[in-house]
Formats: C-alpha cells, structure tokens, sequence
C-alpha cells in the first residue's frame, strides 16, 4: 500500500498532509509518495503510518532545498524553453525593421534550406514567399536577396536560442531557490 502525502510550499517550508485515512487507520507500514511542484517521489518510511510525527520528519528530510532545487530548476528550464519556441513560432522580419514577418515552422526552415542551397541556380528564381498572416506575398528576385532572406532567418533563430540559453545558464547557476526565483526571462 502507498500513502500519499500532498505538500504545500508554506512560508516556513513544505507541509504535509496525510490524504488517505483508510490506509493510515488500517496500521500498514508502507511508502510514503510525496508530491511537490508537480512531481512525484517515493520513498520508504520507517513508521507507522498513523505516526504522522515521524511521517512528517521523513518528509522534512525529502523536501529540502537540495531535493526541490533540481525540480524547480527543471521546471523553470522547461518554461524557457517553451518560450524560445513561441518566439521562433513569432517568425521574422524581412527587410528587418521594415518588412512584413514570415513564418519560422518546420516546413518553412525546411523550404528556406531548400532554397539556400539552390540559391545559385537563376532558374529557382522569383521565389514567391507568403507572410507569417498570409495577407502578403515577398518575392525573392535572385540570389543575393535568397541569401539575406535566409540569413535573417538563420540569425533570428539562433539568436533566440542564444537568449534562452543565456538564461537557462543562470537558472542551472542558480544554488538556492531565492536565486533562482531572482532568475527572470524577459525576452
């Protein structure tokens, strides 16, 4: 049998909270589960699972900066990452600062590497290319254009990816969890 306890991050710690009653009444020792911030850990306690003193001891020794840390931090990494990819998603601009944006997808990077490399062929050109809302078309008349069109893009990705990781970089720096809360994306 497994006992769940349910944490709740309080101002002096974690609290934790037996749920099942039928389990601890029925004297069984057993796991205890623990979940915080969305993930789960088990481990063996060495008590009754009506002693929620020496639960909660158990408990105390699971939930310290050191294990919460690692969760925290992975969760926080997650959330960078899923806002590079709404960024990338956001696309580009081409001309930059004055043009109308273009999708950054999959199959657009796709379409775009296609073109980079047949760039020198004057056959492919004009290459016709709908905006990001498609309420536009571009028209990429040769080569030159093909490639700065593609160097836009590329730079646009990877300087996105530059800013996620500059951050993700203090959050894994990040040592204790007021340091990590100080740890802001502000892209």
């Amino acid at each position: 049998m497994q006992i769940y306890i349910d944490v709740t991050d309080t101002a002096g710690g974690f609290d934790a909270v037996l749920l099942d009653a039928e389990i601890r009444d029925a004297g069984v020792p057993s796991f205890v589960g623990l979940v915080y911030h969305g993930e789960r850990d088990q481990f063996m306690v060495e008590a009754e699972p009506d002693d929620e003193a020496a639960i909660r001891a158990v408990v105390a020794e699971h939930t310290g900066t050191e294990h919460r840390l690692p969760v925290l931090q992975a969760q926080r990494v997650l959330e960078v990452d899923l806002r590079t990819d709404e960024l990338i998603a956001g696309g580009f601009q081409f001309p930059p600062g004055a043009g109308a944006y273009f999708s950054l997808n999959i199959t657009a990077q796709l379409r775009m590497l296609g073109m980079f490399q047949m760039r020198a062929n004057p056959d492919i050109y004009p290459v016709m290319w709908n905006s990001l809302d498609d309420t536009s078309v571009f028209t990429i008349p040769d080569q030159a254009t093909a490639e700065a069109f593609h160097l836009t893009a590329a730079a646009t990705i990877q300087g996105t990816v530059n800013s996620g990781t500059t951050i993700k970089d203090a959050i894994r720096a990040a040592t204790t969890i007021e340091e990590l809360d100080a740890v802001v994306d502000p892209r």
